[in-house]
């Protein structure tokens, strides 16, 4: 999914970038073009079984402030208020899924990840609207 490039001589001390695979061909587009990108990307995962096909995506963006804002709503799981067992594991693989796809456009300085590309939120939402799992991080490798 995602690459890391270093991005200083092998002798430094400085840790390599974290660069996703689609980043470069991606690097001058607004973050809403991103979303659409990642909505495509979730729509084929989705349709290739990698993703629970009753999960119902809702991608927007956040363009305002210090950091752009991916926001991944996921509903229609037929999530228990507290999950547990089965349950815990299918949001958490579908977390990670998203969050992979998401870090394929994504660019991050370890030493300054305040300064990543964008900020990437996934919320799972149960079906009265409550969330019952969330998460918000930069990059996945």
């Amino acid at each position: 999914m995602s690459t890391v490039t270093p991005q200083r001589s092998m002798g430094s001390s400085e840790r390599p970038s974290l660069i996703g695979a689609h980043y470069d061909d991606t690097a001058t587009v607004s973050i809403a073009e991103v979303v659409d990108l990642l909505r495509r990307d979730i729509t084929d995962v989705q349709g290739d079984e990698m993703l629970p096909e009753e999960a119902v995506f809702a991608v927007t963006s956040r363009d305002s402030g210090t950091r752009d804002v991916i926001h991944v709503a996921i509903s229609g799981m037929g999530t228990p208020d507290v999950p547990s067992g089965f349950a815990a594991e299918h949001i958490r693989k579908t977390i990670s899924t998203v969050f992979g796809l998401a870090s394929n456009y994504n660019r991050v300085e370890p030493a300054q990840p305040d300064q990543a590309r964008f900020m990437v939120v996934i919320e799972v939402v149960a079906d009265d609207g409550t969330c019952i799992s969330a998460f918000v991080g930069t990059m996945q490798t």
